[in-house]
This record gives C-alpha cells, sequence and structure tokens, in this order.
C-alpha cells in the first residue's frame, strides 16, 4: 500500500502580525519569536525523510522553510501564496472595518459571501488554485513519500478544510492555525485518510499566536 504524509506548515510569527495588519501577498520580515519558534520545529522534523519542500514564494514563507529546513532544496510554487487581498494589504484590522460594504464582517464571520477585493480573491478562488496544486503533488509522488509544504493560514486551511469536506462559511472555525504550526494529512493510495495533526504547536516553548493571516 503507497503511503504518503503531508505536511503542513504555517510561517513564523512576523512583525506585521504583531501589528494586526492584513498581509496578504505582501509580506514582513520575521519576529525574533518566529525565528526561535521554526528552530523549534526544525528539531521536530529534522529526522523526517522527506522527498520534497514546497513553498509559498512569499518571503515570510521561504525564509521560514529555510529556517526549518537548512539543507533542503527548496520548490517554490506560486499556488501556495497566502490569499491576494488587494487594497487592504498592508492595512491594520481595524482600518478594514469597513460596516457599510459588510466586506469585513464577511471575511471573518461570513467567509463563504466574502467578495474579492479589487486585485484580489475570494476564499474559494484561493481554495481551488491549492487544491489543484496539492493534487498535482501526490500525482507526482507515487511511492511511499512524505512531503512539507510551507505556506500560509488561508492556504492550509483551504487545504484542510477542502479534503475533510468543511463547508466555507466554517472557515474559521476552531482549531486555529498559529505561527509556525504543523498540520498533517494521511493518504493511502492517493486518497484522503485522515487529518492526523492540526495546527499542532506542542514542540515550542513559549509560542506565539498572534496574527491569523
Amino acid at each position: 500500500m503507497i503511503v504518503m504524509l503531508i505536511y503542513l506548515i504555517r510561517h513564523g510569527q512576523t512583525q506585521w502580525n504583531l501589528e494586526k495588519r492584513m498581509q496578504g501577498q505582501m509580506d514582513s520580515p520575521l519576529t525574533s519569536q518566529g525565528i526561535t519558534d521554526l528552530q523549534a520545529l526544525g528539531q521536530f522534523m529534522k529526522n523526517k525523510k522527506l522527498q520534497g519542500v514546497y513553498v509559498s514564494p512569499i518571503g515570510r514563507a521561504l525564509t521560514s522553510a529555510q529556517t526549518i529546513f537548512p539543507n533542503a532544496s527548496l520548490n517554490p510554487l506560486e499556488d501556495l501564496k497566502e490569499i491576494a487581498l488587494g487594497d487592504w494589504e498592508g492595512k491594520s484590522y481595524e482600518e478594514v472595518q469597513v460596516p457599510e460594504i459588510n466586506d469585513e464582517e464577511n471575511f471573518w464571520g461570513k467567509p463563504h459571501l466574502f467578495k474579492a477585493r479589487p486585485n484580489g480573491e475570494s476564499f474559494l478562488d484561493v481554495q481551488t488554485r491549492s487544491v489543484n496544486a496539492l493534487n498535482h503533488l501526490i500525482k507526482s509522488h507515487e511511492n511511499n513519500h512524505q512531503i512539507a509544504v510551507v505556506s500560509h493560514t488561508v492556504v492550509i486551511k483551504s487545504l484542510l478544510h477542502h479534503f475533510e469536506g468543511r463547508e466555507l462559511d466554517r472557515f474559521w472555525d476552531p482549531p486555529s492555525l498559529y505561527p509556525a504550526s504543523l498540520s498533517v494529512m494521511d493518504f493511502r493510495e492517493g486518497q484522503f485518510q485522515r487529518i492526523v495533526l492540526y495546527g499542532d504547536i506542542s514542540f515550542q516553548n513559549n509560542p506565539s499566536v498572534e496574527g491569523p493571516i
């Protein structure tokens, strides 16, 4: 039987996470706490026999992957980028609270109704591209393989929710995905079996929990 484990890793804490800013596809440097958390995850992952490390090309994800897997060859994939938020990117959570158009309420409270910002994406857009990317990776690893995917909250939640059959209206339901958290999915013969871990941070000494996206 062909068994495949997929390790889904959220990037480490960034400065904009601390400042509660919408990052989207813009970037922000990792904090010292973020680096510490990632180094702890690197110790946890060091004996895993990985056949590939795939990563969002956004800086905070690339740096996170380099910190966790310093000796690995990284494979950047555009479809692993965080949700594009257009004119919201770089703004604080308070700045995007615009009740008259209801977008902010929909983003957090009714994500299935969230309309993409100009030059942005909806949750369904992100789920479609990220699931397609992961399905391609699954097909390209035909043997008993383990791979790591270093990405972002909306991408990782989109993948987990798709395979467990959770609807988009429940997108922000617990568990949360904190910085440098680890989720694991188990596939057999190319078919999803179960979520082994969801947002695990048990390997961190003093976990950082700021900033959902």
